[in-house]
């Protein structure tokens, strides 16, 4: 039988609820790695096919947006 533990509130947990809150901790972890992972794969992607934005052009929409109007659009 799992022996009981104090959390820093109130409430007793026991040791397999523990081991269970870090099991879906690290569930959740490897699942943000992954996740990471594809939108890296998938932005080198469209580098590779060209589909990026001048630096110029980026440097001139965030100074606009430093004139006031936000609802600017990046590329017109």
């Amino acid at each position: 039988m799992a022996r009981p533990i104090k959390s820093r509130g109130t409430k007793f947990h026991t040791l397999d609820s523990k081991d269970s809150l870090k099991k879906q901790a690290l569930a959740a972890r490897i699942d943000q790695e992954q996740d990471h992972h594809f939108m890296t794969h998938d932005a080198l992607a469209d580098v590779d096919a060209g589909r990026v934005i001048n630096h110029q052009t980026i440097q001139d929409w965030a100074e606009r947006l430093s004139d006031g109007d936000p609802t600017l659009r990046l590329l017109r």
